[in-house]
């Protein structure tokens, strides 16, 4: 059995043309509709249903004014408000944003969510690369980080499992796109058998 995924895009104003035109370039941290399509579609290889894909008002709440930052907290309540509107309670809802995010004592984060719980956020802010590939791999294995806590998952000791603590940028290229056996068993039937 797969875990339904509602994705929310919560863009920057800059950022919302890109994906609107829908351009296969890409510059700085900007993401396009056919990339977002593209991580939806490997989050159902990962054992995901992506049920749906709305777009979202990135609004003032959380905002940092002096630090240019949203707070991730902030994020992950309207992650988790979205979440207790939905009629079926399996779905778990992945904030997604280009807005570069904190969270209490630190300078960034790449991501939160609820350790078993419905929300997650994630920013793809900092996971820039020159080549494609390599920034869409970065966004996979942040969204999927991400998801495996809402399963229940915590960090992991296995360096190429997607659920090991990146804290460096090099760290998460490293690690590879999947749960170890190990966190696939932990999240049992939320997880499908279906695999990349």
């Amino acid at each position: 059995m797969a875990t339904p995924v509602l994705i929310l895009l919560a863009l920057t104003k800059e950022s919302m043309g890109i994906y609107d035109a829908g351009s296969g370039t890409r510059t700085g941290h900007d993401i396009t509709k056919r990339q977002v399509d593209a991580i939806a579609g490997a989050l159902e290889r990962h054992g995901f249903i992506v049920k749906d894909i709305e777009m979202v008002p990135l609004g003032p709440e959380g905002w940092h004014r002096d630090r240019r930052q949203y707070n991730s907290r902030a994020l992950l309540k309207m992650a988790r408000e979205r979440a207790a509107r939905l009629s079926d309670w399996h779905v778990k809802v992945l904030l997604m944003t280009d807005a570069d995010i904190y969270d209490t004592d630190t300078v960034f984060v790449a991501g939160q969510a609820e350790v078993s719980g419905k929300a997650a956020v994630m920013s793809y802010a900092r996971l820039g690369a020159r080549d494609e590939a390599r920034f869409l791999k970065r966004v996979l294995k942040e969204a999927l980080h991400e998801l495996g806590h809402t399963l229940g998952l915590g960090h992991c000791r296995d360096h190429d499992c997607v659920m090991f603590m990146s804290r460096v940028l090099a760290d998460s290229d490293v690690k590879d796109h999947d749960f170890c056996k190990r966190c696939r068993t932990r999240a049992g039937r939320a997880l499908s058998s279906k695999r990349c």
